[in-house]
């Protein structure tokens, strides 16, 4: 495991380590059979064939923008709630085929920040909920930093309470999962990087 501390999350040198793996935030997507699941596979396989990111990598939108500003914040709030440290770091690579961008990590655990909306915020705290795709970024980033545990933390300003924190623990059983996909993954890349070789 290499942990990439001096990398700033978004910036050239970063999306230059993430280029050609697997990474914990759209991990999701590789656990079914759908079109998108496709549709990365060759997306990370054309990163490892060039070298070179696809333009999708340089989407954004307000949501987006919005948690990058409220990150901090949010981060300096459970610090003091939870009377912890938080160590933030740019990239945390398991191997050369997967890694993740953590928010933070503490001790044995770890912390993924989101900034919803008040819906949202107000429906996933009465429920206690956390979806699915963010449930599975946080068993990923376990698996890479060998994490205990990951706080999944909701922080929205317009509450009165605008901090949130839900514990995940780690579930060996979902790590097997994560590492049975990965290998699939992983053979189904190289197929498609070989059969390209063999066309030209």
């Amino acid at each position: 495991m290499i942990i990439h501390k001096e990398l700033e999350q978004g910036s050239e040198e970063w999306l230059q380590v993430r280029l050609g793996k697997i990474t914990a935030s759209t991990f999701h997507t590789l656990l079914g059979n759908s079109q998108t699941k496709n549709t990365l596979l060759y997306k990370i396989a054309s990163e490892r064939l060039t070298g070179v990111r696809c333009d999708q990598d340089t989407f954004r939108n307000h949501h987006i923008d919005r948690g990058h500003e409220l990150e901090d914040e949010a981060i300096a709030l459970y610090e003091v709630q939870q009377d912890v440290e938080v160590e933030r770091v740019g990239f945390v690579e398991l191997n050369e085929f997967l890694g993740c961008s953590p928010d933070g990590l503490v001790d044995n655990g770890g912390v993924e920040i989101k900034s919803p909306d008040n819906h949202t915020y107000l429906m996933a705290v009465s429920k206690q909920y956390i979806k699915p795709e963010y449930r599975t970024q946080c068993h990923v980033n376990m698996y890479v930093t060998d994490a205990k545990w990951w706080d999944y933390v909701m922080y929205n300003v317009n509450f009165d309470n605008p901090i949130h924190v839900i514990r995940l623990y780690r579930d060996e059983a979902e790590i097997e999962k994560i590492k049975a996909c990965v290998a699939e993954c992983e053979a189904k890349i190289a197929k498609i990087i070989n059969d390209f070789n063999k066309s030209n």
